[in-house]
């Protein structure tokens, strides 16, 4: 109630950022819950508020993760014999990407998914040609993707089965307004 109260005061409040907020951190405290994983596809329009909220929630860099950009979930390469993946930074943490978008234009899209299919099952295995591999089991993750309306090209076929979908909508004719004002006064900046 604290955190919702200071966003509040951080910015116009609508009543769709208190319902993606309230699921948001829902999905945080799930993450280390029994049972399927909660994954959050958040969808809106530009400059409707998505990323004030994940940055907002990124601060609890205990529970949160945030990304900026996804390549893959494994990383071929270690530090002194540490295995530098992202998986194990995401462990029974929440990943956070503010921006999932330019997930649909990856030149490794297909890799990602698969990736991210796998860790929903909380398995994580990847071999390279060096014959070197990791495998991860028990993997607990949650997963916030925020976007346009585009992200709903992620379909059920590839990974939108196991996400959530909710799309933030406003009537507030006077709010859709300020929204479109502040992007012509950006895309002008």
């Amino acid at each position: 109630e604290e955190l919702t109260k200071q966003c509040r005061i951080a910015m116009r409040w609508t009543d769709s950022l208190d319902i993606a907020f309230s699921t948001m951190i829902a999905s945080i405290v799930s993450t280390r819950s029994i049972g399927d994983q909660l994954w959050l596809m958040l969808m809106s329009a530009p400059s409707s508020g998505k990323s004030t909220l994940c940055e907002a929630i990124s601060v609890a860099r205990d529970y949160v993760h945030p990304i900026d950009q996804l390549t893959g979930m494994h990383s071929g390469w270690a530090n002194a014999g540490e295995n530098v993946s992202l998986v194990l930074k995401v462990k029974d943490k929440t990943m956070v990407m503010k921006d999932g978008d330019p997930l649909l234009q990856a030149p490794n899209k297909l890799q990602i998914l698969a990736e991210l299919r796998a860790l929903y099952d909380t398995c994580a295995r990847t071999y390279y040609k060096n014959e070197m591999g990791a495998n991860h089991e028990g993997i607990r993750m949650t997963f916030i993707l925020c976007g346009t309306l585009a992200l709903s090209d992620i379909d059920s076929s590839e990974l939108g089965a196991r996400f959530l979908k909710c799309r933030m909508h406003d009537n507030d004719d006077d709010l859709h307004d300020e929204i479109c004002r502040r992007v012509v006064f950006r895309a002008m900046r």
